[in-house]
């Protein structure tokens, strides 16, 4: 049986800092689930908030790396598979506030 999971990274446009990024680091299980065809940017935005929304934000690419492979350490030594090790995901788009924000 499949895991279906990994540490994933989601890399953003920064929303302070023009030409910078930010990071946000998950075990996801089943990361298609935050794309979707049907809409224009190509993004579930409700799943994208549900997966992400709760995760720090983070401002540099080493910090995110060391989150991610803190988590992936603590999985392994938990007993867990992580099925596709540690990975970056990066949207063209500004993480997107969530509908309680607004």
């Amino acid at each position: 049986m499949s895991a279906d999971n990994g540490i994933y990274m989601l890399k953003t446009p920064s929303k302070t800092k023009v030409g910078s990024f930010e990071y946000r680091v998950r075990e996801v299980h089943a990361i298609e689930n935050i794309y979707d065809g049907n809409e224009p940017n190509g993004i579930n935005e409700r799943n994208l908030l549900t997966t992400f929304g709760g995760a720090d934000v983070i401002e540099t690419v080493e910090e995110a790396f060391s989150v991610a492979q803190a988590m992936h350490r603590q999985a392994c030594s938990d007993g867990n598979v992580v099925e596709y090790g540690v990975l970056m995901t990066e949207l063209c788009t500004e993480f997107p506030k969530s509908k309680e924000a607004q």
